[in-house]
């Protein structure tokens, strides 16, 4: 239903999944998040913060750290997107932190590119290169060429923000 973009219809569809799956904590971090990213397409964004944190909650309840990173990256987007600038930097600064404590490269590589990206929708182009460097520096090595792509665009983005401008 939402690839044919009708989010009323698959946002009704979540929710009824959503109240059966009560006691599938996997389950429903999956479901909070997809219901989550249909909202925020339907421009309805006032409950996506909550279910990602709903979303984290269930995920580290399970104990998937693999679906509560996702939850997360797509929490710090959400505030990166709504101009949540002090909320979205003190996220990226944790998750970055406990990433290099943790020797969690995925989870330091999801840290990086939102912490260019926040440098970069700040318009403090120079701090989102460094940040964007090292995220395509461990994206090679993890070989996640989607998550190199958009680290490439991003920095392209930055350098004509920059006025860099080649023929």
């Amino acid at each position: 239903l939402s690839d044919r973009l009708d989010f009323s219809a698959a946002a009704a569809r979540l929710e009824e999944a959503r109240a059966v799956l009560q006691d599938d904590p996997v389950e429903r971090a999956k479901v909070a998040m997809d219901l989550a990213a249909t909202l925020y397409h339907a421009g309805r964004t006032a409950s996506c913060a909550g279910l990602l944190e709903e979303a984290i909650a269930f995920a580290s309840l399970a104990g998937r750290e693999d679906l509560a990173r996702i939850a997360r990256g797509n929490r710090i987007e959400l505030l990166i997107n709504r101009g949540e600038w002090e909320t979205a930097s003190a996220e990226v600064a944790e998750l970055s932190s406990s990433a290099r404590r943790d020797k969690d490269d995925l989870r330091l590589l999801v840290a990086l590119h939102h912490g260019s990206r926040l440098a970069l929708r700040r318009g403090h182009l120079e701090r989102a290169a460094p940040e964007n460097r090292e995220a395509r520096d461990l994206a090679s090595r993890l070989r996640d060429r989607i998550e190199i792509g958009e680290l490439w665009l991003e920095e392209g983005d930055r350098l004509l923000y920059k006025g860099h401008v080649e023929e």
